[in-house]
């Protein structure tokens, strides 16, 4: 079983590496193309015999089958793992002591079980908490206090305990319960956006470091929202021009003539909501670039909290219409699925546009070969019959209806592929190199394409 453990933190250095390489600047196109796709290739490989790996070191395992060395093992392994500072894989050590806690439960060894309560609540306690707005919350708090509390319950018996480690554990338990909030200390370069002494405003904040956060920790994200962008416009373009009347009562557009005199600020805002619609994946990103294996629950329902925080960062900072499209384009056109599940009404005045930017995100999700690095990537043309079966219930209907159109379908097929090309090439070439100013404005000759 050390071998594993051995093959399984390689490969977490590796993808390490993987994520933090950047093409040659002098790379012609097509060369910076092919080692985006390899490395992302690569990645989902590994993310791929890193999900086997795990099946057998931890999730298919039962502790009434293990013994004391197997334990001991795991222990080590899940000490390299997890550090305070620079650790590997806090939530994969926080299962192992999960399955620790199990097998020191039907073994009777009380030593071990205090023990693993107590790296059980640290290890969750921190796996990445949520930052916003200079306050830092983990939103496992209840079981994390849980754990404490129940490791700091046997000091009633403190004096009992022979093992100087165990009543050491004890102790702890007895100081983290007391920490009702469980904050955690970020380094100081990940807190500097709110705490930037030149920074005079929220808005100003935002437009400085968050946007241009997301293309230093995570590039494929900044790509994304660049093709959601694009995409959103085109089809809000359309619309306006061939069914107007389907967005009379956005943004305060009355009837279909103010949607046409009005068009362009429509068009803005989409491809504005385009770009900040995963803002809030800004706070998670140690969730999103994680491609050394699938991700857990408990950090899938991290990632999911983004439209909230999104929501929140683009409300805060003024952009109201922004901010609803953050908040809701997880949620299904029928309200039946998605999320965030509960949360107020999509105001019907940003409901389009919504709807606009949930296709267009289905869209460039489900059709990058590019940068995806955790699922094959499927043609245009397959995706537009997936959105036909969606239509009505996860969709919009009137926007799937666009790609009827057979001109327009086209159109767009044929332009995908190399817009998001250019734009891969031009966030590599810059990524790390200090040319991103973190402005929302794409390419004027690239934005003139896409209002033709």
């Amino acid at each position: 079983m050390r071998k594993y453990y051995e093959k399984y933190i390689d490969n977490l250095e590796q993808v390490q590496k993987l994520l933090e390489s950047r093409p040659d600047r002098g790379m012609s196109s097509d060369r910076m193309i092919a080692e985006i796709r390899d490395n992302a290739g690569r990645r989902h490989q590994i993310c791929c015999e890193n999900d086997r790996l795990l099946a057998e070191i931890l999730f298919e395992r039962d502790p009434e089958s293990m013994n004391r060395q197997e334990a001991d093992d795991l222990i080590e392994f899940a000490d390299r793992l997890f550090l305070k500072d620079g650790s590997l894989d806090t939530g994969i050590a926080h299962y192992i002591h999960r399955l620790l806690l199990a097998y020191a439960r039907q073994t009777g060894d009380s030593d071990l079980y205090i023990r693993e309560l107590y790296q059980a609540g640290v290890t969750l306690l921190h796996v990445k908490p949520i930052v916003l707005h200079g306050e830092v919350r983990n939103p496992f708090r209840d079981q994390i206090t849980a754990y404490f509390e129940e490791g700091a319950s046997y000091l009633d018996q403190y004096d009992e305990i022979a093992n100087e480690q165990t009543r050491a554990f004890v102790l702890r338990c007895c100081e983290k319960r007391d920490e009702k909030e469980y904050l955690y200390v970020f380094p100081k370069e990940r807190r500097r956006w709110w705490e930037d002494e030149d920074v005079t405003s929220e808005r100003e904040a935002f437009e400085k470091y968050v946007l241009r956060g997301i293309l230093t920790y995570h590039p494929p994200t900044y790509v994304h929202s660049q093709m959601v962008a694009w995409i959103g416009e085109m089809l809000c373009r359309r619309m306006a021009e061939t069914m107007p009347e389907k967005l009379a009562g956005t943004m305060g557009l009355s009837d279909a003539e103010a949607v046409l005199r009005e068009k362009e600020r429509l068009c803005r805002c989409v491809y504005e909501g385009g770009l900040c619609h995963d803002l809030g994946k800004s706070r998670v990103l140690n969730y999103i670039g994680l491609y050394g294996r699938r991700l857990l629950d408990e950090e899938f329902a991290c990632v999911k909290l983004h439209t909230v925080l999104g929501y929140s960062l683009l409300k805060g900072a003024g952009y109201e219409h922004l901010a609803q499209i953050a908040l809701h384009h997880h949620q299904w056109a029928d309200l039946k699925g998605g999320y965030p599940y509960p949360c107020d009404p999509c105001p019907e005045d940003c409901r389009m546009l919504v709807d606009i930017v949930a296709v267009a995100d289905s869209i460039d999700a489900a059709t990058d070969n590019i940068g995806r690095s955790y699922a094959s990537a499927k043609t245009f043309g397959e995706l537009a019959e997936e959105l036909r079966e969606g239509a009505g219930s996860r969709y919009r209907e009137d926007v799937v209806r666009l790609f009827d159109d057979g001109d327009f379908f086209e159109e767009m097929e044929r332009k995908l592929t190399p817009r998001r090309q250019r734009i891969y090439c031009k966030v590599y070439g810059m990524a790390g190199n200090g040319d991103f100013d973190g402005e929302y404005a794409g390419d004027s000759g690239e934005e003139e394409e896409a209002a033709g």
